[in-house]
């Protein structure tokens, strides 16, 4: 869904990569969101891959015998070669392909990409300060955030539908991790954690939805990817002493986090906003 705000009136866009003007005239400032007429089952085969990618997220860090914040690095770094390989093949077989200039569009990439960063750190640490399951269940809040903002700021309409894939949403994440989900004083610090995550992980997801409409999903991992690296690349050192994996298994963790949890699941879950 692509929504567009004009000065000088009301301008409805129907999204994706060919976005069509409809109509525009002299009057106040008013939005218009075209709702779509039918739902693809390819962006729902998306998200759910996306979905099922992340899920191993956690696994994976901790496994890695480098600090969170490094493993934040090389899960990015390591994705950085797949992501742009088939951003520069997207360019050679769609040359028409929208590509951001230097600017406002670039700008909200790198805002992504910068979100995106202090989200995969935060996170990172939660799961180290507490449970996987409470780490899991908080940061799976971020529709919460989500719907908060778009409410309250953004003025958008919350509709009956949204509200129950929300509940089935929050669900799911607790029957996941429901029978090792705990609350106490030992794990106040990464259950917080837990939180700060879900919003910075919301407000990636709207920042995503927001250039998802003006380009295709590879380039938009992509280019954020650059600032998600330049952030993380200076954080790690400063923050922890071992940033290289020593080990073959220490390797395949980060790797497996990499390619697993941000080229698919990341990858699919931009797809599917779009």
């Amino acid at each position: 869904m692509t929504q567009a705000l004009s000065s000088r009136g009301i301008i409805v866009y129907r999204g994706g990569m060919d976005q069509e003007r409809v109509d525009a005239f002299e009057s106040p400032v008013e939005v218009v969101v075209e709702e779509p007429q039918c739902v693809s089952g390819l962006a729902f085969l998306a998200l759910f891959l996306g979905a099922t990618g992340i899920g191993f997220a956690p696994i994976f860090v901790r496994l890695s015998e480098v600090g969170p914040v490094s493993t934040a690095f090389w899960r990015v770094f390591l994705a950085q070669p797949i992501l742009w390989s088939i951003f520069w093949f997207q360019d050679k077989t769609h040359p028409k392909a929208a590509k951001p200039e230097v600017g406002k569009q670039m700008g909200w990439l790198l805002l992504a990409g910068s979100i995106f960063c202090f989200n995969m750190s935060i996170w990172h640490w939660s799961i180290h300060f507490t449970s996987v399951a409470n780490a899991t269940i908080f940061s799976n809040m971020a529709p919460i955030f989500v719907t908060l903002v778009g409410y309250f700021l953004l003025k958008e309409r919350v509709t009956l539908l949204f509200i129950v894939g929300l509940g089935l949403t929050l669900t799911g994440a607790f029957l996941i991790g429901g029978n090792s989900f705990s609350l106490g004083w030992d794990n106040l610090f990464g259950d917080l954690l837990g939180v700060l995550t879900a919003f910075f992980y919301g407000s990636y997801l709207m920042t995503v939805n927001h250039v998802r409409g003006r380009f295709s999903a590879p380039t938009v991992m992509a280019f954020a990817g650059v600032a998600s690296v330049f952030w993380l690349s200076m954080l790690a050192p400063l923050t922890e002493s071992n940033v290289i994996p020593q080990s073959t298994e220490g390797w395949l963790s980060v790797l497996g986090l990499a390619m697993v949890s941000h080229v698919m699941g990341q990858g699919m879950i931009a797809y599917g906003l779009g």
